[in-house]
């Protein structure tokens, strides 16, 4: 019997990401005109196992110099980000813009690498292929995964708002990958986000998350409603819900550079409907994230 496998954990992205747009939700003080920021996260998953380890930095400058609170936050920014975990290493260069404290619009370009281990990178042409543990452990006892590359470009529309304590927001995702598969093989699991995909093709996404922020905003809670559908593999579009919860330790603003906010985060993902993992058990994911502003290391963050 093979033991849980260390594939890519992909799940607590979507917790990043929330968790770095607090700020514009959450009422607090501006940010500095400029920022750099150099952000990790350490993140394990289980049913299925997971492990990733992400560093990523990220330039930020505000957008004019309003205090008003639907534009105070008004910002564009850059990143890259780079990981590793047993089973693959990734990349991504990213780019978003926030032109109202409502709205944000991400785009992403994606690489990753599978060294062809773990049941990792396992492609064919049966859109009923089985996604259980038991199914892939088995085919990678059997050496039918294989290295292999992904490309894949994202373009995420978010809508957010702020209701004293309350933070709702939404996110639509487009995402289209090209899987390097063997010849003639039309899907691919892809272990990330625990999902049959098309070795190449569209995949749409939907997060809904509705939070509360607490005790002097150290605590985030939350659920969040996720569906991910493969465009064109049929009977493989997948719905869950999820609990999360977050607490961040200390933030001592981005003028104090190295090491702030530290923060750890849990996430429940009851998978609803999904081909491998259906059931009253859920995905558990827990995370450990840190920040420093890297302009804050010389002489303060400027204004």
């Amino acid at each position: 019997m093979l033991l849980p496998s260390p594939r890519p954990s992909l799940p607590a992205l979507g917790a990043a990401l929330l968790l770095a747009a607090l700020p514009a939700l959450a009422e607090g003080p501006t940010e500095p005109h400029n920022r750099l920021i150099a952000s990790t996260w350490t993140v394990g998953r289980y049913y299925p196992a997971g492990f990733d380890q992400q560093l990523a930095l990220t330039f930020k400058q505000r957008i004019g110099e309003s205090e008003d609170i639907l534009f105070k936050t008004r910002s564009w920014q850059v990143g890259a980000m780079g990981a590793w975990n047993p089973a693959n290493w990734s990349a991504r260069v990213e780019a978003m813009v926030e032109p109202i404290a409502v709205f944000q619009l991400r785009a992403a370009y994606d690489m990753r690498s599978f060294f062809g281990n773990y049941g990792a990178l396992l492609s064919s042409t049966d859109p009923n292929q089985l996604i259980t543990d038991d199914a892939i452990n088995a085919a990678a006892a059997a050496d039918l995964d294989y290295p292999g590359t992904v490309n894949g470009l994202t373009i995420e529309p978010a809508l957010q708002a702020a209701f004293g304590p309350f933070v709702f927001r939404n996110t639509f995702g487009v995402e289209y990958n090209v899987w390097s598969v063997r010849a003639g093989d039309t899907v691919v699991y892809d272990p990330g986000p625990d999902i049959l995909r098309p070795a190449r093709g569209w995949t749409l996404t939907e997060t809904a998350t509705l939070g509360y922020i607490g005790v002097g905003s150290h605590l985030f809670a939350g659920a969040q409603y996720i569906w991910i559908n493969p465009v064109g593999v049929d009977g493989n579009q997948e719905h869950k819900v999820a609990a999360l919860a977050a607490w961040t330790f200390f933030d001592r603003g981005a003028e104090h550079g190295l090491f702030n906010k530290p923060t750890i985060v849990a996430v429940a993902i009851f998978n609803v409907v999904h081909r491998g993992r259906a059931g009253l058990f859920p995905t558990l994911v827990a995370g450990f994230s840190t920040e420093s502003d890297l302009l804050g290391l010389f002489g303060g963050a400027p204004k």
